[in-house]
């Protein structure tokens, strides 16, 4: 099975923790670590025969172990959430209980007890926060939806008479939906229509009872 040790427990995850999830399970060779999204990957895979992996930082003066786990692939996997304001960091991986830098760092320093320790420069991403609808100044609104990739997602309200499928949203990046209008002044009911049902905006505080007694978001041009 694709993905055997991380199966059971994809239900429930958003889609950056459903990503790292199914990457850390297809990961078939290990290497340094790398970025992702907003986490950091350390992989392990040298000896068959490899019991246990742990992996300790200098953030934590190295008084924490975390155990990796391993995939399919015979690889073992650990995904990191940094600190904040964190781009430098040292660590020690434990393979069977032996302290030894990452053998696939090349990167390596040495502390002030002459242990020698591997290093990881790194850039997180800026986090992005997601608001909808943006009201700009010329009166254009964006809206924004995320749904699951590769679907067809439209924007829907009273501006089209309810009509479901007269305006479609579209796919900016994988999963992330969107579409700007212009409106004139005054207050606007409307929903999202995603997987053949009509859903309000998770991203709008407001909402309230459209017309037809139904729940709608809501937003308002000055």
């Amino acid at each position: 099975m694709l993905l055997l040790f991380f199966s059971s427990a994809l239900f429930g995850l958003d889609d950056i923790e459903l990503r790292h999830s199914i990457e850390m399970a297809n990961r078939a060779r290990s290497g340094p670590p790398v970025v992702l999204h907003r986490s950091i990957l350390f992989t392990y895979s040298q000896r068959s025969y490899t019991r246990y992996v742990g992996i300790a930082f200098d953030f934590e003066d190295y008084q924490s172990i975390h155990s990796f786990r391993r995939n399919e692939h015979d690889v073992f996997v650990f995904l990191l959430d940094p600190p904040e304001n964190l781009t430098d960091l040292k660590y020690r991986i434990v393979v069977d209980g032996l302290w030894m830098p990452d053998p696939h760092n090349p990167d390596q320093v040495r502390d002030h007890k002459g242990n020698l320790l591997s290093r990881f420069t790194f850039e997180i991403p800026q986090k992005m926060v997601l608001q909808s609808p943006i009201i700009k100044p010329d009166r254009t609104v964006e809206f924004i939806m995320r749904y699951a990739e590769g679907a067809r997602v439209f924007l829907t309200g009273d501006f089209t008479n309810w009509e479901p499928f007269m305006i479609e949203m579209e796919e900016v990046s994988p999963g992330l939906y969107a579409v700007a209008r212009q409106f004139p002044p005054g207050s606007y009911d409307y929903c999202f229509v995603a997987g053949g049902a009509k859903v309000t905006d998770p991203l709008n505080p407001r909402f309230g009872a459209d017309t037809y007694g139904y729940l709608a978001s809501r937003f308002t041009v000055q």
